[in-house]
């Protein structure tokens, strides 16, 4: 499987968080995209919200805190 760049990078954090013991979430992986994937890296927990719950509605808040 050929990934771009941005999923090399997502798929290097998700490897150290089970290195480290946590757990890989579907919610986890869409907050590391979404924080990827802006043009700007100064995003509030409130547009990270957001841009999470643009591709799946029931993304709670309370993971990005």
């Amino acid at each position: 499987m050929q990934y771009t760049r941005r999923e090399d990078t997502v798929e290097e954090i998700l490897d150290q968080l089970r290195r480290e013991g946590g757990r890989v979430t579907a919610s986890r992986r869409a907050v590391i995209d979404v924080l990827l994937a802006s043009p700007s890296h100064h995003m509030t927990a409130a547009d990270v919200v957001d841009a999470v719950r643009a591709d799946h509605p029931d993304f709670h808040e309370s993971t990005v805190y």
